[in-house]
């Protein structure tokens, strides 16, 4: 006849992979949020940046003008 583990060590497994799978899960959520915000940043940047390209293009006449 196989022995069987305790009550003690079942709940002591149930709570390990329980906890184990919220932090997994928790961790998964943060670095998703984490990576969308810096993309959201980035963007904000680039977008800062182009303007700027094009508000010096507009005032440009000809292509000597161009700082170099």
């Amino acid at each position: 006849m196989k022995a069987s583990l305790s009550l003690t060590w079942r709940l002591t497994l149930l709570f390990v992979i329980a906890s184990s799978t919220v932090l997994v899960g928790l961790g998964m959520v943060i670095a998703a949020a984490v990576e969308q915000h810096f993309q959201e940043q980035d963007m904000e940047v680039l977008a800062g940046k182009l303007a700027l390209t094009r508000h010096t293009l507009e005032l440009l006449t000809t292509i000597d003008e161009l700082p170099m």
